[in-house]
């Protein structure tokens, strides 16, 4: 299906790409990655697919996991549903896999689980929010926290800072929809009122045109703007500043992403959105930033959100300890492990699981600041 291909990390330190039958071995053991592999669908992916590499070439280089070195099988998901069932399906019918670390994307997480769960198999991603993963089935967890709690606090900020006539604009993907309801539904439960709503499209650049002309001649006091791609996501803030479009901005973390705001950070100084956030400057925090960008160069930590810079060279880890902690590879054991983790502590914190498989931890809102943010009170 689509684009794949197996990923050896080999002791040595380097990254190779071969072909393999993808068949576990006695002194290799197989692990699925879900992922968009193009750039131009979800360029975060990217740096977390790079991060993980390193991460499982580490421990390789540690004895891997019950002495079994790591043999990752990536699967280009596409950040597709679709394809994320596939790539589930195929991981699981073709190389037996147990466990899988993905997806990048909720859609392509939300596929995936259609299949493990019903073959008890560890789905665990670093970065899908989607509100409907806390219902996708025992064996999905995640290391990122649900947008939707993320979107009902970034309303609630909207009502307080006096904005109660919005206008909404979103790039139409599993996450957006699911990131636009939630922040809907508490801001007119709050009573807020909206304006205008547009879906953008990109095979059609003359209705993003007439979208931009809507919002400029509404009477909006604010704007709720979303998209799941960087490009894009600057693609629209252009047609918004050309358009001379100054309304009050709530958004969400894609923000902290340089090629979603190049050339537009004065622009979008001051906009509004919440974040699940990483301590960038505690002392394992630069810690990981040396282990990664003596590798990748310095900088790389800084391309996508640090939450999952941290979260993308857990997962790997958090796998080796509780299937230790099982002394087998078993992964009904290892889920049991995942449930009942305590006192672990992985680059994005201590790390727990509630219930659904959601990670326990903190929100916080910001002010964009062109490269800073500041904490709303």
């Amino acid at each position: 299906m689509g684009f794949k291909y197996i990923l050896f990390l080999i002791v040595l330190g380097l990254f190779f790409s071969g072909c393999s039958d993808g068949l576990s071995s006695d002194n290799m053991v197989n692990i699925g990655v879900l992922a968009p592999l193009d750039g131009s669908v979800y360029k975060s992916s990217e740096v977390m697919v790079k991060i993980l590499n390193l991460s499982v070439n580490n421990i390789n280089l540690n004895d891997g996991i019950l002495g079994k070195q790591i043999n990752l099988i990536f699967i280009d998901t596409k950040c597709s549903k679709k394809f994320g069932g596939l790539g589930a399906k195929e991981l699981i019918e073709k190389y037996n896999i147990k466990f899988i670390i993905g997806g990048m994307c909720s859609s392509e997480t939300l596929g995936a689980s259609e299949f493990t769960n019903d073959n008890q198999v560890i789905l665990i991603s670093p970065s899908a929010t989607s509100k409907y993963i806390t219902d996708a089935g025992e064996y999905v967890y995640r290391l990122a926290v649900s947008d939707s709690l993320v979107a009902q606090s970034l309303a609630k900020l909207a009502i307080k800072n006096g904005h109660n006539k919005l206008a909404i604009y979103f790039e139409k993907t599993d996450f957006t929809e699911s990131f636009r309801n939630d922040f809907v539904k508490v801001y007119a439960q709050l009573g807020g009122e909206f304006s205008v709503r547009g879906t953008f499209d990109k095979d059609d650049l003359d209705k993003l045109d007439s979208d931009v002309n809507n919002i400029l001649n509404s009477d909006a006091d604010s704007i709720l703007f979303l998209t799941q791609s960087g490009s894009y996501y600057n693609d629209i803030i252009s047609k918004f500043n050309l358009s001379g479009i100054n309304l009050p901005i709530y958004t969400h973390e894609k923000i902290t992403d340089a090629v979603a705001t190049k050339n537009y950070e004065e622009y979008l100084s001051g906009a509004n959105f919440g974040v699940v956030k990483s301590d960038k400057y505690s002392d394992k925090s630069v810690e990981l930033i040396n282990i990664v960008e003596s590798f990748y160069g310095e900088g790389f930590t800084d391309k996508i959100l640090f939450h999952f810079v941290a979260s993308s060279y857990d997962i790997p880890n958090l796998l080796k300890y509780t299937i230790e902690k099982c002394n087998n590879f078993d992964s009904v054991c290892v889920k049991k492990n995942l449930d009942n983790l305590e006192d672990y502590s992985g680059y994005v914190g201590d790390i727990s699981f509630d219930l659904n498989g959601d990670l326990n931890y903190p929100i916080f809102l910001q002010n964009f600041g062109g490269t800073d943010f500041e904490s709303i009170k």
